[in-house]
């Protein structure tokens, strides 16, 4: 009897060994594909924003490093003449081309010809070496509603 006890606790031992190890093993394995999930998807939003560190639109909002010279802007529309759109950020005025493949989204499918002064916009693109950008999306941004003040 004494012998039989005695397998029992050698077998309940090693099962909890095994266990042990097997849950060991496991949070090992789902460390690693966490790991490597969150470097897919960090790779996925640098290649889709063209951030490089120095986030989607770069340093104060202009720049956007990484990519093809990717770059961007966002402020007010200063002057729109023809294809050529100046835009006043907080850096200064920045310049940027449209082109045929230019996209000019606001709340539905827009135009060239919805760009006014005055607006606030937000322009992605390849840029230029003079700083300038050859527009591949343009964003209109919507007019903030007055808040009313209190009297």
């Amino acid at each position: 009897m004494g012998q039989r006890v005695t397998w029992i606790i050698v077998i309940l031992v090693l099962l909890v060994a095994v266990a042990g190890g097997g849950f060991y093993l496991g949070t090992r394995y789902q460390s690693a594909q966490a790991a490597a999930l969150a470097a897919d998807r960090a790779q996925f939003f640098a290649q889709r924003s063209g951030d490089q560190g120095g986030g989607f639109f770069g340093q104060n909002g202009q720049g956007g490093a990484g990519g093809a010279n990717r770059g961007g802007a966002r402020g007010a529309v200063d002057s729109v003449n023809g294809d050529t759109v100046v835009i006043n950020t907080p850096q200064g005025p920045v310049t940027a081309h449209l082109s045929g493949t230019t996209r000019i989204t606001k709340s539905v499918a827009g135009t060239s010809d919805d760009i006014k002064t005055g607006e606030t916009i937000v322009v992605t693109g390849e840029r230029n070496a003079d700083g300038s950008i050859n527009a591949i999306n343009i964003m209109i941004q919507p007019t903030p509603i007055a808040t009313p003040t209190p009297q």
